[in-house]
C-alpha cells in the first residue's frame, strides 16, 4: 500500500513550528492565511501532497499545489460586501422581521447567547410599535445581524425560502456600515459593540468566511476583555440579572473562539488563566428574576456546588472558583449543615429540569477540554516531548472526554437518545462537538502511524488503540447523518453554521486511513469507501445551497478520481 511520507518530525504530530509558504503571495493565500496542525485542512493537504508525490515526478508540484489554499473549502476569498449603496435605516416589514427574530432565537440563541433575550425583544417590539423610536447605531447593527443570521439559516433550511436570496448579505452589509467598518477600531468598545462583533463573527462563520470570522472573534474578545467581561463582576451598580447576561456574552465568545481555533488550526485568543467569569447558570433566562435563581446567582459557594454536581471538568470549575477564600462551599453550610443555608442547599439537590441553558453549560465545559487538547497536543515544541509522554497525555484527555459524556443527562445523551423530540438539535450539536474533540485528541496517534518512517518499529499498543479509536469516532460522527441526504433535517437539527467542517473532519480521517493503512480489495477497504461515499453524497446535496459544501465536494471527488482507482472508486 502507498504511504505518503511526512517531511519532518513535527509534522508527525501535526504541530506548527515553522511555515513553508509565503502567506502574502496572492489574494487567495492571504484569504486563507496560515493554518495550523489541528485543522482538518492540514490533514487533508498532507494526504493530498503525499499522494500526488507518489504519482508525479519529483519537483513536479506547482506553487498552487503546495499552498494550503489549494485544499481550502471555505469562502474567505469571496467578497460579501458587494453593495454600492445600503439604506442604513432600512428594515423589513414586521411579519418578515418577526419570522427572522423567532428563527434566530430558535436556531442560534441556544448555542450563542450573546444577547439577552428579554431585553432585546422588548427593544425590538418598541421599535416596530413606535415609528418615532430612534435606536442607536450599535443596536441597529445588532438587529440587522440577527436578521442576517436568521435569513442565512432560512435560505438553507427552507425548500422554498421567502424573501430575497441576497437578504443575508444586505442585512450584514447594513450592520457592517453601522457599527463595524470604522467604529470597531476608532471608538471605545461598550457592551453593544462586543455583541455586534460577536454576532458578525458568527454570521461570517455561517457564510463560510472562516478566516474573517476568526479575526473578528479575536476583536470581540479583546473588546470584551477591555470591558472586563472575562472577570467576575462585583460592581454594586450592575444588577444581578445584567451580570448573568454579561457572563453569557463572554461564554458565547469563548465557545465560538474555540470552534474557530479548531477550524483554522490556531491558538485560542485568550488563556483560561486570565478568566474568572463564573460559568453560566443552567436555568432559563426567563427565570433569572425568581427568588430561587436570584439566590443562586448571588451566592458563589452554592453556585460552585451546583457546578460540581453537574460537570466532570474540575479544571473548568476550579478556574471559575479561584479566590473564594472565605466564601468556600463549606462556609455556606452546604457541607456543614448550617441552618441559615439549608433552603439554598436543598435547592441544589432539587431535580434540575434539562433546558437550553443547561445545554449551553455543557457546551462551555466541552470547550475547556477542546482548548486543553489544542494547547497540550498541538502547540509548538510538543513534538520534542517523548512519545510515551504524549501517549499518556492523549489517554488522559480521552478519559476526560468520556467523563464529560457520562455526566450528560438522559435528555442530552446522544449515544442512547430518549425517544422524544425535545432537544434533538442540542443532542446533535453536543454529539458533533464531542466526536470532533475526540478526533482532535486521538488524531496524533493515527498520524504517527500513517506517516511513520519505515524501520522505526512499533509505537506500542496504546498508540494502535488510539489510532483505531480515531477512525471509529470518525465513523460514528458520520453515522449521525441519515443514510439518505436530507438537507431539511440537516439545517433544522444539526449545527448548521459549521456543518461542512463537521463532515469534512471525519471524512479526512477516513481518507487518511484508506490511503495509508488499508489494503485494496479487503472488507475494511469496502467499509471505508462506503462511509466516504456517504459523506460525499451529503456534500453534493448541500452544494445546491452552500458554496463551501460545493468546494468540499469537489476536493474530495478530485482526490478519489485521481487516486482511488485501486479501491475501485
Amino acid at each position: 500500500m502507498s504511504r505518503p511520507k511526512a517531511e519532518a518530525t513535527g509534522s508527525l504530530l501535526a504541530t506548527l513550528e515553522h511555515t513553508e509558504e509565503d502567506f502574502n503571495r496572492d489574494e487567495r493565500t492571504q484569504a486563507v492565511g496560515c493554518v495550523g496542525g489541528h485543522s482538518d485542512l492540514v490533514w487533508l493537504h498532507t494526504l493530498q501532497r503525499g499522494l500526488d508525490h507518489d504519482s508525479t515526478a519529483p519537483g513536479g508540484e506547482t506553487p498552487d499545489q503546495l499552498s494550503i489554499s489549494s485544499i481550502s473549502y471555505f469562502q474567505d476569498d469571496v467578497n460579501i460586501l458587494g453593495f454600492d449603496y445600503v439604506d442604513l435605516l432600512g428594515r423589513p416589514q414586521q411579519h418578515v422581521a418577526d419570522k427572522l427574530v423567532d428563527d434566530f432565537f430558535q436556531a442560534v440563541h441556544p448555542v450563542f447567547p450573546v444577547i439577552g433575550r428579554g431585553m432585546f425583544l422588548g427593544q425590538y417590539r418598541s421599535l416596530y410599535m413606535n415609528p418615532y423610536v430612534c435606536p442607536g447605531k450599535r443596536w441597529l447593527a445588532i438587529l440587522n445581524l440577527v436578521f442576517a443570521i436568521a435569513a442565512k439559516h432560512s435560505l438553507l433550511a427552507d425548500s422554498q425560502p421567502e424573501g430575497d436570496v441576497d437578504a443575508p448579505s444586505l442585512f450584514f452589509a447594513r450592520a457592517w456600515w453601522l457599527s463595524i467598518d470604522n467604529v470597531a477600531l476608532m471608538e471605545h468598545p461598550n457592551l453593544e459593540q462586543v455583541q455586534v462583533e460577536g454576532l458578525a463573527a458568527f454570521y461570517l462563520l455561517s457564510a463560510g468566511q472562516v478566516n474573517k470570522s476568526w479575526r473578528l472573534i479575536g476583536l470581540a474578545i479583546r473588546s470584551a476583555v477591555a470591558m472586563g467581561l472575562n472577570l467576575r463582576s462585583e460592581a454594586d451598580e450592575i444588577g444581578q440579572v445584567s451580570k448573568e447576561t454579561r457572563y453569557r456574552v463572554w461564554w458565547a465568545l469563548f465557545t465560538l473562539d474555540t470552534m474557530l481555533c479548531v477550524m483554522k488550526g490556531r491558538p485560542p485568543s485568550i488563556s483560561d488563566k486570565f478568566c474568572t467569569t463564573p460559568l453560566p447558570i443552567p436555568y432559563r433566562e426567563e427565570d433569572f428574576g425568581t427568588e430561587r435563581i436570584a439566590q443562586l446567582i448571588t451566592n458563589r459557594g452554592i453556585r460552585t456546588a451546583l457546578m460540581e454536581s453537574l460537570l466532570s471538568s474540575k479544571k473548568a470549575i476550579a478556574c471559575r472558583s479561584e479566590g473564594l477564600k472565605d466564601h468556600t462551599v463549606a462556609s455556606f453550610g452546604l457541607r456543614t449543615g448550617k441552618k441559615e443555608t439549608k433552603p439554598a442547599a436543598q435547592s441544589i439537590t432539587e431535580p434540575l429540569i434539562p433546558n437550553i441553558s443547561l445545554y449551553f453549560l455543557y457546551t462551555v465545559d466541552l470547550a475547556f477540554l477542546t482548548r486543553e487538547a489544542i494547547q497540550t497536543l498541538y502547540a509548538p515544541g510538543v513534538s520534542r516531548r517523548p512519545w510515551l509522554e504524549m501517549e499518556t497525555t492523549i489517554s488522559g484527555l480521552s478519559n476526560t472526554a468520556d467523563s464529560w459524556l457520562s455526566c450528560l443527562p438522559a435528555e442530552f445523551q446522544f449515544k442512547n437518545p430518549v425517544p422524544i423530540r425535545p432537544f434533538a438539535p442540542q443532542r446533535t450539536s453536543l454529539a458533533f462537538s464531542f466526536y470532533a474533540t475526540k478526533i482532535l485528541i486521538s488524531q496524533p496517534c493515527l498520524r504517527h502511524l500513517a506517516y511513520q518512517r519505515p524501520g522505526t518499529g512499533s509505537l506500542g499498543a496504546l498508540c494502535d488503540t488510539m489510532a483505531a479509536m480515531c477512525v471509529k469516532i470518525a465513523r460514528q460522527m458520520l453515522e449521525l447523518l441519515p443514510d439518505e441526504a436530507d438537507t431539511a433535517w440537516l439545517y433544522t437539527i444539526s449545527p448548521w453554521w459549521c456543518i461542512p467542517h463537521y463532515i469534512m473532519q471525519p471524512t479526512t480521517i477516513l481518507l487518511v486511513e484508506l490511503f495509508t493503512r488499508t489494503q485494496p480489495r479487503t472488507p475494511k477497504a469496502a467499509s471505508l469507501v462506503k462511509e466516504i461515499q456517504k459523506a460525499i453524497r451529503w456534500l453534493r446535496e448541500m452544494s445546491t445551497k452552500d458554496p463551501s459544501s460545493r468546494r468540499a465536494f469537489l476536493i474530495c471527488t478530485d482526490i478519489l478520481s485521481r487516486h482511488g482507482s485501486k479501491f475501485a472508486i
